[in-house]
């Protein structure tokens, strides 16, 4: 498996159809919400794992202050026994203590609350919705000492 920063055209039309096939097929997400304005930021980065040159697995991170922000985490139906949501932010967790990145953060749908638990990411907040999905704040503080 090869997880890297997405910068190709190619690799960025394979993040879209992914991010697609995952929040608007499979959840059933309004189309014009599954995209936003935070996509072509400058500071938006997108990283991806490969099996064989196949995209399987995305996530986009964000500058927030001295966090990252995480969101659109997905991964390909058919790989998800593969562990590769735990190796996309194990390459974020090490990319951010590079970086001094002090916490990382996102809202996590609630059906998803204890892989981030496992990933020692704690609660904050209550459940709230976000695109009709059950979501609550998740942070994963970083020791930089």
């Amino acid at each position: 498996m090869d997880i890297h920063k997405l910068q190709t055209p190619t690799e960025l039309t394979a993040m879209k159809s992914l991010r697609y096939e995952v929040f608007v097929n499979e959840q059933q997400v309004d189309p014009l919400l599954e995209s936003d304005d935070y996509d072509t930021q400058p500071t938006t980065q997108y990283i991806g794992a490969f099996i064989n040159h196949e995209l399987v697995g995305v996530l986009r991170l964000r500058p927030v202050a001295s966090s990252w922000k995480l969101q659109r985490i997905a991964v390909r139906k058919k790989y998800r026994h593969l562990k590769i949501g735990t190796k996309l932010l194990h390459f974020v967790k090490v990319a951010a203590q590079n970086e001094n990145i002090d916490t990382l953060f996102l809202h996590a749908q609630t059906q998803a609350i204890e892989f981030y638990l496992k990933q020692n990411f704690k609660i904050e907040g209550d459940v709230f919705q976000e695109a009709s999905i059950d979501h609550i704040k998740v942070v994963y503080p970083l020791n930089n000492d």
